[in-house]
C-alpha cells in the first residue's frame, strides 16, 4: 500500500492527497465587513466545530501571496464574523465567490446577493443563508501558512423550512460536502442510529 511522507513529497501534491483524503469536509461560507463598510463573502473548507460549552468554530485560512487574506484582516479588525452553511443548490454561487476579488470589492454585491442584519453583532449575514452562525473572535493561533482562527457563537440562525419536532431535518437541509481539488458532493442518505453505552440501561438513549 503506497504511503506519503510529507518530507518527500511538494507541498501543492501533498495537499491534494492530504484535503482528498480528509473528505468530506463541511463548507462554511464566511461574511465579512470591509473597510468601508461593504460585506465580503468567501468559502471555507477548513472549517469545523471545536467546543459546545460555549459553542465554538474554527475557520483555518491560508495566506494570499504572502499576505493576510480579505476574511482573515476583516475578522482581525471587527473581531467578529457570519458563518452560514449553503446548501448543494448554492453550490455554483459559492464557488464563484471563492475566486480573486480586489480589496473593498464586495461578493455579495457582484453576485446579486442580499444581506440582512444579525442580531447580536454588527455583520451582516445573507440573507439567503438559512442556516447561520453569528460569531466573535475567540482567539488565534498562527501557523506557518494560515492562520487557525477560534470563534464563539453568540447566536445560531435556522430558517424554519429545515425543522421538525424542534431539530434541523436532514431530508429538508442539504448542505455542501467539499471533497478532492474541485470536487463538490451533496450530503446523500443518511442513517440515524441510537447511543451505544456499555451500561445495558443506558444503551439506546440520544
Amino acid at each position: 500500500m503506497p504511503s506519503f511522507n510529507p518530507k518527500d513529497h511538494h507541498p501543492r501534491y501533498f495537499y491534494q492527497l492530504f484535503m482528498g483524503a480528509l473528505a468530506p469536509r463541511p463548507v462554511g461560507w464566511v461574511s465579512t465587513l470591509n473597510e468601508d463598510g461593504s460585506v465580503n463573502l468567501a468559502p471555507m473548507s477548513c472549517f469545523n466545530a471545536i467546543n459546545t460549552r460555549p459553542p465554538m468554530v474554527m475557520i483555518s485560512v491560508g495566506n494570499q501571496d504572502g499576505e493576510l487574506k480579505h476574511t482573515t484582516e476583516n475578522i482581525f479588525r471587527e473581531k467578529e464574523c457570519v458563518i452560514h452553511i449553503p446548501e448543494y443548490h448554492q453550490l455554483d454561487l459559492v464557488h464563484q465567490s471563492a475566486g480573486h476579488f480586489p480589496k473593498n470589492q464586495s461578493e455579495v454585491a457582484l453576485l446579486g446577493l442580499s444581506t440582512i442584519p444579525s442580531e447580536t453583532i454588527k455583520t451582516p449575514a445573507l440573507k439567503e443563508g438559512k442556516v447561520r452562525f453569528e460569531c466573535t473572535l475567540h482567539s488565534v493561533h498562527e501557523l506557518p501558512t494560515n492562520h487557525v482562527i477560534f470563534l464563539t457563537i453568540t447566536n445560531l440562525v435556522i430558517d424554519e423550512s429545515l425543522m421538525e419536532n424542534g431539530i434541523i431535518s436532514m431530508e429538508q437541509f442539504h448542505p455542501i460536502a467539499r471533497l478532492s481539488g474541485g470536487s463538490y458532493a451533496p450530503i446523500g442518505e443518511s442513517v440515524h442510529l441510537k447511543k451505544y453505552s456499555i451500561n445495558p440501561s443506558e444503551e439506546g438513549q440520544d
